[in-house]
């Protein structure tokens, strides 16, 4: 998990060091000279142009795909692992977890107003968000499962306007 700093706090040692490669790493795979990685006598020293970094950046924080890999009991609910996975091959599969990616543990929102569902299997690949709750984050995602009493999830309900009832009726692909 990352650690999110307020503004005047001193930055861990460690932090700044990964912060420094990462930066590096980013200028040379890119070409990029927006980050400018130099040493000093006093230690390295980094410098950005904000504006040009900004359209680089990728958007995590508009979600990215997580490869579920353990699921827990939480109360009537269910907490998961997760590992960031990135699609390397077209079609089914080809899924492989991204070098220095995101992990932590997720919830899912379908569980949210109700504990009715079986957990999510592991390795399923969802597309995961996160929530910033005053300087923490948490990571969310939704998937519909089968609830505990075998009914599918992914059924609805359907007017019947003939016997003018409520059937239960199954999502249709379009």
């Amino acid at each position: 998990m990352s650690k999110r700093y307020a503004k005047g706090e001193r930055l861990r040692h460690e932090d700044v060091n990964r912060l420094l490669e990462l930066a590096d790493a980013v200028r040379s795979l890119r070409g990029d000279t927006f980050i400018h990685v130099e040493e000093t006598p006093q230690g390295r020293r980094v410098s950005l142009d904000i504006d040009a970094v900004a359209l680089r950046i990728p958007k995590r924080h508009l979600g990215f795909w997580a490869r579920l890999t353990a699921s827990a009991a939480d109360g009537d609910r269910w907490t998961y692992t997760f590992v960031e996975v990135a699609k390397k091959t077209v079609g089914y599969g080809g899924w492989a977890v991204v070098a220095g990616g995101l992990t932590g543990t997720a919830r899912n929102t379908a569980e949210d107003p109700t504990g009715d569902y079986a957990a999510v299997p592991t390795n399923t690949v969802v597309w995961m968000r996160r929530a910033d709750i005053s300087g923490d984050s948490e990571f969310w995602f939704t998937s519909y499962t089968e609830l505990p009493d075998g009914t599918e999830a992914n059924q609805v309900l359907v007017w019947n306007n003939t016997d003018k009832v409520w059937e239960a009726g199954r999502v249709k692909a379009y």
